[in-house]
């Protein structure tokens, strides 16, 4: 937290938190109403960065947004293929 707060002051430690909280939740639940294999991967790497926030925040990390960004590109190119097939 004391990252966004060098960077964005008081306003940064709460509407950061509180906007990234709102994404990742609906995520959940969008996980919830219609599970897939990269939803259920996204919610993971996630809450990854949730449970190791509490030492030093991922999320700011460039291997951690890379790792995001292959993930994201993988499962685009899988769904890509599957649409071909058909």
């Amino acid at each position: 937290m004391f990252n966004y707060y060098r960077d964005f002051g008081t306003l940064g430690v709460t509407i950061i938190p509180l906007l990234g909280g709102i994404g990742i939740n609906s995520l959940y639940f969008s996980f919830r109403k219609n599970p897939t294999l990269s939803k259920i991967t996204f919610f993971g790497l996630f809450l990854f960065g949730i449970t190791f926030s509490f030492f030093n925040s991922p999320f700011g990390f460039l291997w951690y947004v890379y790792t995001l960004i292959i993930t994201y590109l993988v499962f685009r190119y899988i769904s890509k293929q599957k649409n071909q097939e058909k």
